[in-house]
């Protein structure tokens, strides 16, 4: 179509692989069709959105192509054409995957959590990747604890019901919230392992057995005293961190603030961190460290929540990351280098003053 943005930045690298001839194409041709001129022959083969390249071979439609988007894969596929393999199928709903976890919706959630005297809810997205890596621990947990009447495990789909997420103000993915016969009673913030959230609930009940990491029964006052000791050096940690003067010194991105600060900072060095993540307060306090020494200069230093803002993860791509702290370096509002580099004040500093001193061509 030619206001299709896509299809004029094709449409010269199209001329380039014309331009060879014939013979260099496997005595092939390369055309194009203007489908807001012939919408008859769109309609024809099923054209969806533009630009869509499809073969054919002695006048008849073959298949769709793979991503031909320069002139030397065009002529590499004309002369040696192959069908790509199908598609993968696509994923199938978490709801329609058997598993001790209740799914929740509209409809049923509060006459699912009514009986429950314990209940933590995973509200999710389909496309998140934390959310991803969580689902098999989270079944897991679930399998563990079936025999539990009035324990539960529950999931809530936001993208199919965003009334309910909206009502207990889900913000980011995945949140976890606790509830006592349909009442919301707390918010969790502890791992996201199977053990983690079996643990969780085992100590609220005041059972006599927690499960281990290998699932082998033991004492719930040896175990309960380590969930204890683990969540207090969290929020501790959290604590000292924040109250860090380098800290201070990080811009916070959020869903709501990052577009107007990105215009204002061109240039960004973005640490993003997750609620489950074990390591971040650790490199937290480091990046923070690195904060206090910088002066104001070229790159601004800055940290980014991506449980609380999933707008910006998925802007920054960062949705795809399952692991967390990720380092990314951000111009122009656009994600450019990501750091891999040792987790030291002395390395991360290294990096920083390289970009300080690359040319603007470079960056």
């Amino acid at each position: 179509a030619p206001w299709c943005g896509h299809c004029k930045n094709l449409k010269p690298e199209w001329v380039k692989a014309a331009a060879v001839g014939s013979k260099q194409l496997n005595n092939g041709v390369i055309a194009a069709v203007d489908a807001t001129k012939e919408a008859a022959l769109s309609d024809r083969f099923k054209v969806k959105g533009f630009p869509t390249i499809k073969y054919f071979k002695d006048g008849e439609f073959a298949f769709d192509t793979p991503n031909l988007r320069d002139s030397k894969k065009v002529i590499e596929f004309m002369r040696d054409p192959k069908e790509p393999p199908p598609a993968p199928p696509p994923e199938p709903a978490w709801a329609d995957v058997p598993s001790e976890v209740v799914h929740l919706s509209e409809d049923n959630f509060k006459s699912q959590l009514r009986s429950k005297r314990h209940a933590l809810v995973m509200f999710y997205a389909p496309w998140c990747g934390h959310c991803k890596a969580a689902k098999p621990e989270f079944e897991i947990a679930a399998e563990q604890l079936k025999e539990e009447s009035r324990m539960v495990l529950a999931a809530v789909n936001c993208v199919d019901n965003p009334a309910v997420c909206k009502l207990y103000n889900v913000k980011g993915y995945p949140t976890f919230k606790y509830f006592k016969y349909q009442k919301e009673t707390s918010g969790y913030d502890g791992g996201r392992k199977a053990i983690d959230f079996v643990n969780f609930l085992k100590n609220l009940e005041g059972d006599s057995v927690v499960l281990t990491e290998q699932s082998e029964p033991a004492s719930s006052q040896p175990a309960a005293k380590e969930q204890k000791k683990v969540s207090e050096a969290k929020r501790k940690g959290k604590e000292e961190l924040q109250s860090n003067p380098g800290f201070k010194k990080l811009l916070q991105l959020t869903d709501d603030s990052h577009t107007k600060l990105m215009k204002t900072h061109k240039h960004l060095f973005v640490m993003f961190h997750s609620k489950g993540c074990s390591e971040c307060t650790s490199v937290g306090a480091v990046f923070a460290e690195v904060a206090q020494r910088q002066e104001p200069g070229l790159v601004t230093l800055a940290v980014c929540d991506v449980d609380k803002s999933p707008a910006v993860a998925a802007n920054l791509l960062v949705d795809s990351v399952l692991s967390t702290p990720t380092f990314k370096y951000i111009k122009d509002g656009k994600p450019v280098l990501n750091y891999s580099g040792d987790i030291s004040a002395n390395s991360l500093q290294e990096f920083i003053n390289k970009l300080k001193t690359l040319s603007k061509d470079e960056l």
